[in-house]
């Protein structure tokens, strides 16, 4: 397990074994810290066939930079943690956003004009409440304001279930909209006849398009709510218009 020091710790032992001649081996050690804090990290302690074994950074010249005396970590408040899930089909294609807190993805295809629902839930899988919820919207391809319409949801519907307590669930109705312009522009009408139907062809496929969101929720609670902190998931969404 890890020696640590300045702060209150539960430790969960790792039981490796290693067969000989194996090389290099990495080992994951885990500590849960009981409070907030500045925790140390000084080293390393081993117990083989009962002689137990304390290893320093210090004494671990390969590490880099070395010396190292000892690793610093500010462990905040405890926060609130929920499960993110979708009603939609999972989305294979998602090109404009690599966030690393997407944590679930849904596609839809919709003809111009026509709008549908999906369920978004939220499920508390911790033993903290959760008093705020922020949702966000944002788009590399937001083609002239449309993301707004095309995706909308009600502020007064998630406000009106928090807070949101252990093992609670949260839903809310993401509404999403086929927004795309129906008119073909007037110079595309006073052409030629043969250049009206081309131009006409060109415009309907020019209707056709691919949106790629992300809707990220920002939610916090309890004590690390007052510290100002907060945690975020997010959902990535790919609305193809035909």
């Amino acid at each position: 397990s890890l020696l640590t020091s300045d702060l209150e710790i539960e430790h969960f032992p790792a039981n490796p074994v290693i067969p000989p001649e194996s090389g290099l081996l990495t080992i994951k050690l885990m500590v849960k810290p009981k409070k907030a804090g500045t925790l140390k990290v000084l080293g390393y302690t081993t117990v083989v066939f009962g002689v137990k074994s304390n290893c320093r950074l210090r004494d671990l010249v390969h590490l880099k930079p070395s010396p190292m005396t000892e690793v610093v970590i500010d462990v905040i408040p405890p926060l609130p943690q929920v499960a993110l899930s979708c009603s939609l089909p999972k989305s294979n294609v998602f090109s404009s956003v690599g966030s690393a807190d997407v944590v679930v993805t849904g596609s839809a295809v919709l003809f111009a004009g026509q709008s549908t629902e999906c369920v978004v839930t939220l499920q508390n899988t911790s033993e903290h409440s959760v008093e705020i919820i922020t949702v966000t919207l944002n788009s590399k391809n937001d083609i002239q304001g449309s993301l707004s319409r095309m995706l909308t949801w009600s502020e007064d519907n998630i406000k009106l279930q928090l807070p949101l307590h252990a093992a609670g669930q949260l839903c809310f109705s993401l509404c999403i909209s086929g927004d795309t312009d129906f008119l073909i522009p007037q110079e595309q009408l006073i052409r030629s006849p043969s250049q009206t139907v081309r131009g006409i062809d060109d415009s309907v496929d020019s209707r056709e398009k691919a949106i790629d969101a992300v809707l990220s929720l920002r939610y916090s609670g309890g004590s690390g709510l007052k510290a100002g902190y907060c945690r975020q998931c997010s959902l990535a969404l790919n609305v193809d218009i035909l």
